[in-house]
């Protein structure tokens, strides 16, 4: 699904429900530019002799998030249907605007800077790079929005404590001006005119074609200075001239506040984007205004019961907040520090606190590259890219995947470096390979048994994982689900009955499959014949797995001495809980 800035709002509390029952979350990431070196240049790592240190590549990575923009994000929602046996992936495109429409306005600036030979790459795959800036999605990071929120607090406090104006003699034209307007407020101030001053409760200093910017301050200053039972103020944008009233200051503190809640709500609508990425992170969503969702499909002005919405999105927040949260990507060393720079702030200038950082806001991470590489899962001369990893799985039938209605643009369409696409094959990439994977783990009931994970369309190993687990059941299985200890005996094909059940009802996970639609996954009313036959064995290890310690929370970087970056510090990843 495509969803863009005039969407978003409408769209919103559809995609964080979809995270909050999502099983794990995929994503993708396309950027302005991934390096601030040419591999050629006198500084460039083609000059070196030796692999750098993870902490030389995090450094370089960083300085490259630090210049260039993320520019469209990919997330595909993965959740189990435990009645069909089959997983249910709603992808999601998003570009990604870093223009701020209200930007100046919160004294929020930013460079934005774009690399040849990414624009280029970006070219060649049809990125449109100008729905970046007329569709997209703004943001701003927590960094920058405490930022504004400062900026505020300071201009209030400046207001009371502005150098004043020093007029020099000469300026005869200027001198005549302040003499006049001083003139006028002695004049209307002048306890011989209380009556008419009390008839109209203000004053308008005013010139003939309006008052300027540096008028306009003097006005302030004269009134500051030598009127100081009185306030100056613009009482409409884009006056041009001042009023004066007498000072109220039970008025004034209700002003003060007015304006306090006013940037706040500015600021809130502007974090845009980033509270999809605080609802991934288990982040703050209390600033969500109900009364944004009062929007149609298409953006316009819709009137929508706001009581229901807030009770739907204090629901969902609790239930982010509780979630264990769960990411999964594909070579996401670089995804994970331009995400963190583009969301949160400053980088951490030590790969240990980003590590540290990265895993406090996501506790389970798992790179699909790393899963593929960690032995020898694919033949050396094999590349262990995303599409040649979905290319050497593609025979591999089981777990099934399926595309509700509103989310097939991907289902016979090949748009590779699109992010929601990489995400969703990402998706399929890490359900197939948990299978694959798992299936050499000994069978609780017939120790002796293994499956060789590593014989792909393609490629072979001899390697096997020593975890042991408790079998092919939910990542997050209801209470009532019967255990199995069942495996993933055949990968190629389905068992009769279960393919005659698919082909009955589901569409086959297959994206290069040429199939126009997926039929219901189930009848009103009846029971679903997939459903009794799939129980069991139609999913991954659960998350509590020991499986998951071998995968979770270590980053393939190639090109490195160390090759990888393990998050949570201790060579084992953390085994999420269950909700």
């Amino acid at each position: 699904m495509e969803v863009d800035q005039q969407h978003f709002w409408h769209e919103l509390l559809p995609i964080l429900k979809a995270i909050s029952t999502a099983s794990f979350v995929t994503v993708d990431v396309e950027m302005s530019g991934i390096s601030t070196k040419s591999r050629y240049s006198p500084g460039g790592r083609f000059n070196e002799t030796g692999k750098p240190s993870l902490q030389q590549q995090y450094e370089d990575t960083k300085e490259a998030a630090e210049r260039y923009q993320v520019l469209q994000i990919g997330l595909t929602c993965v959740e189990e249907d435990w009645k069909n046996g089959v997983y249910t992936a709603r992808p999601y495109n998003f570009n990604i605007n870093p223009l701020l429409e209200d930007g100046d306005k919160l004294d929020i600036y930013r460079d934005i800077t774009l690399s040849s030979s990414s624009m280029h790459f970006l070219r060649k795959n049809c990125f449109d790079i100008g729905a970046v800036f007329t569709k997209g999605i703004s943001y701003i990071s927590r960094k920058e929005q405490a930022q504004a929120r400062q900026a505020f607090i300071d201009r209030q406090n400046r207001n009371s404590t502005i150098p004043d104006i020093e007029i020099s003699p000469g300026d005869q034209a200027t001198l005549n001006f302040y003499r006049n307007a001083r003139k006028q407020l002695l004049d209307w101030t002048d306890p011989r005119n209380k009556a008419e001053r009390e008839a109209m409760a203000f004053y308008n200093v005013a010139v003939p074609g309006g008052l300027s910017g540096y008028q306009r301050r003097l006005v302030y200053q004269l009134v500051r200075t030598e009127f100081k039972e009185y306030r100056a103020f613009l009482p409409r944008k884009n006056a041009d001239f001042v009023q004066v009233e007498k000072m109220d200051s039970a008025k004034e503190a209700k002003i003060a506040a007015s304006k306090i809640v006013t940037n706040e709500a500015q600021l809130s609508k502007q974090v845009g984007f980033r509270y999809i990425f605080e609802a991934l992170a288990g982040g703050d969503l209390s600033n969500i205004g109900p009364n944004w969702f009062c929007v149609g499909p298409t953006g316009e002005s819709a009137f929508i019961d706001t009581s229901l919405k807030k009770l739907e999105l204090s629901s969902l927040t609790k239930t982010l907040a509780a979630k264990s949260r769960v990411l999964v990507g594909h070579n996401l060393f670089t995804d994970l520090i331009f995400l963190y720079h583009t969301f949160i702030g400053n980088l951490p200038p030590t790969v240990t606190e980003f590590q540290q950082k990265i895993h406090a806001l996501f506790p389970m991470v798992i790179d699909t590259k790393y899963m593929a590489t960690r032995k020898t899962l694919i033949d050396s001369r094999q590349s262990s890219s995303l599409q040649d990893l979905h290319q050497d799985l593609k025979s591999q039938r089981i777990p099934q995947i399926c595309l509700p209605e509103e989310f097939r643009s991907y289902q016979n369409r090949h748009l590779l470096h699109e992010a929601g696409y990489d995400s969703y094959l990402t998706a399929q990439i890490f359900l197939k390979l948990a299978a694959k994977l798992d299936v050499s783990v000994p069978n609780h009931n017939d120790a002796t048994h293994a499956v060789d994970p590593f014989e792909l369309s393609t490629g072979s190993a001899d390697s096997t994982s020593s975890d042991d687990d408790g079998g092919g059941v939910l990542l997050n299985p209801p209470p009532d689900a019967p255990h199995s200890a069942n495996r993933f005996q055949i990968l190629s094909e389905p068992s009769p009955v279960k393919k005659k059940a698919r082909q009955a009802s589901l569409l086959d996970s297959d994206i290069e499959d040429d199939m126009t639609g997926s039929p219901p996954l189930g009848q009103d009313g009846t029971a679903s014949v997939l459903a009794n036959a799939a129980r069991g064995n139609d999913f991954v290890p659960p998350l509590t797995a020991p499986f998951w310690r071998v995968y979770a929370n270590k980053l393939r970087v190639y090109g490195t001495m160390d090759e990888v970056c393990e998050l949570d510090g201790d060579g084992a990843g953390e085994v999420a809980h269950s909700n």
